[in-house]
């Protein structure tokens, strides 16, 4: 059998000052989970300067393979998720390995698992179907993907849900442990369009399911379990509703917050005037962030629409002579810097900016449309310039035309020429704690999922995967701490035996924290009192300051409870 080896090239190996190398694996299962990357082999150095050395791999016919001619530096990835045998060669010996990636994964995630109190299954939405299983499904995210399925089905997905959900034959989606697009805005797309929806962490429970792979199953998800059994009974099809989305009066200048109607802007920007009246009149005790909107007429001369259907046809040079007069509109013409001169005024972006999506199909009382357009961060660039005022906008407006937009709209029948476009430009607030407060989530309990973020570590670097969780029991008024919060980068490394060795810590423990209770409370009381303003179900996104003033920035109804 020819078995790959590995061979370490450093110079000051050579020398002989490495009598030896011990060798340990680092497991994130949380990043790719069924890709090789997710198992990096990392040889640690023993010499005094603790320099890493470099690795060679060769393939089994000892061929060089991998970026700069086989040359891995420290750490490198390896070796695959399925069990493989390989030879480490070093100056002073041979040594046959075995690395078995299947248990080291399941065994790292049981272990975090354990650590942060996590459920058996991440619940995005909980409930009940009746469906085949259909395993290790492949391209998700590839349009049509789906169209081969007929029947009602649970997908068992292996990689991060980028996009909606096209047929209605997919009743629910269960996917191995990802990256958070899952439980993000995703999550509260897809309880739009799923029965059920959730992310495992109890790999036990993942396998058993595997087994049944193309059986009809009888499955429930409750209270952060999975229970299913084989059944002969037959599965039903999503009903998917019928959406209306609501047609805007034209108006082509930048609306103040008191303008904002649902009959001129989009759903986010009429909610958070409604947040701010409430604000004025008492009815809460939470800082609005300030905010202008510009409806769609304002921002027809982008020319977006005709712009992408020029160039999708290739007609290049009608594509680039909109640009240009979208250009010499708004830069040339002025009216950026008039937009410029009306933020300065309100005082709106003078510690940021933030750009958000603001469509007439976001944000309704019966489909929220979460995530689908995107929203920009302005932090970055400086909020009084024009040019990039113009930029981040057009960006924004373009996020009408990405792959998750079409295929949402493909999947309720909602025409391409029925969507508006608009913009809010909110002030940005600094906040390293923040929070996505449900204020109903089936059950007759408020959820709150709390992200915190500490100033040496850039989220944007290594993400939450799973955030605070926290209920609240809105009959008993009990507030409990479920889980931890969980980093997409969390491991643990095992020896070269595939044993456990040490894996990370909590990062951050909330327990006990009264100090946080009762901001987390007060957010609560005027969560509910927000429940109770708009009729139903809220799912709110806010924050506390570094003074632990509360803020709400959005507000839209809870959907897909039913």
């Amino acid at each position: 059998m020819n078995i790959p080896r590995v061979s370490n090239c450093s110079p000051y190996f050579k020398s002989g000052n490495h009598p030896s190398i011990p060798l340990w694996y680092r497991v994130t299962p949380f990043v790719n989970p069924r890709e090789d990357d997710a198992i990096t082999l990392k040889m640690q150095a023993t010499s005094p300067d603790k320099k890493p050395p470099a690795i060679i791999f060769y393939d089994k016919e000892g061929n060089l393979y991998g970026p700069n001619d086989g040359i891995y530096y420290y750490p490198m990835p390896k070796p695959p998720r399925k069990e493989t045998k390989y030879k480490l060669i070093t100056q002073n010996s041979e040594t046959d390995y075995t690395c078995d990636g299947n248990r080291m994964l399941d065994n790292a995630i049981e272990d975090i698992k354990l650590k942060h109190n996590l459920p058996d299954v991440i619940a995005a939405k909980e409930g009940k179907v009746i469906a085949k299983v259909r395993t290790n499904f492949q391209g998700i995210n590839i349009p049509d993907s789906l169209n081969d399925i007929t029947k009602p089905t649970i997908l068992v997905v292996d990689e991060e849900i980028i996009f909606g959900i096209e047929n209605p034959n997919v009743v629910a989606i269960l996917g191995y442990p990802e990256t958070p697009g899952g439980l993000g805005h995703i999550g509260t797309l897809l309880k739009n369009q799923l029965d059920l929806f959730g992310i495992f962490t109890n790999m036990e429970a993942l396998h058993k399911l595997e087994k049944l792979n193309g059986k009809t199953v009888e499955l429930e998800l409750k209270d952060g379990k999975l229970f299913f059994e084989e059944t002969t009974k037959a599965g039903v099809r999503r009903k998917v509703p019928e959406i209306k989305v609501p047609q805007l009066k034209y108006c082509n200048k930048v609306l103040s917050s008191e303008e904002c109607t649902p009959d001129v802007i989009g759903g986010k920007a009429a909610n958070l005037r409604k947040l701010e009246v409430m604000a004025e009149e008492g009815k809460i005790d939470a800082i609005i962030p300030k905010f202008v909107a510009l409806p769609w007429g304002y921002l027809e001369k982008f020319h977006i629409d005709e712009i992408i259907r020029a160039y999708k046809s290739g007609d290049f040079t009608k594509s680039q002579n909109l640009f240009d007069e979208s250009q010499q509109y708004y830069l040339a013409g002025g009216k950026m810097a008039e937009l410029v001169n009306i933020l300065k005024e309100k005082g709106i972006g003078r510690n940021g900016l933030m750009i958000r999506s603001c469509f007439n199909d976001e944000d309704l009382p019966n489909f929220s449309n979460a995530g689908v357009y995107d929203s920009l961060d302005m932090s970055g660039y400086p909020s009084y310039n024009p040019s990039s005022l113009k930029v981040n906008i057009g960006l924004v407006l373009n996020s009408k035309y990405k792959k998750s937009g079409y295929s949402i709209r493909k999947y309720y029948n909602i025409p391409d020429e029925d969507v508006q476009a608009g913009v809010v430009l909110q002030d940005r607030v600094d906040s390293k704690n923040c929070f996505t407060i449900y204020t109903d989530n089936g059950d007759g309990n408020l959820i709150i999922d709390y992200r915190t973020y500490t100033s040496y570590d850039d989220p944007k670097y290594n993400p939450v995967l799973c955030p605070h969780l926290y209920t609240y029991n809105k009959k008993t008024g009990k507030l409990t701490y479920q889980t931890k919060q969980v980093r997409v980068h969390a491991g643990a490394n095992f020896d070269e035996k595939c044993r456990l060795m040490y894996s990370d810590p909590v990062e951050i423990d909330l327990t006990g924290d009264e100090e946080l209770n009762k901001r987390l409370k007060k957010a609560i009381d005027n969560a509910l009192a927000v429940e109770k303003e708009f009729g139903k179900p809220q799912d709110i996104e806010g924050g506390f300051d570094k003074d632990g003033q509360l803020y709400f920035w959005q507000t839209r109804y809870v959907v897909g409870l039913d």
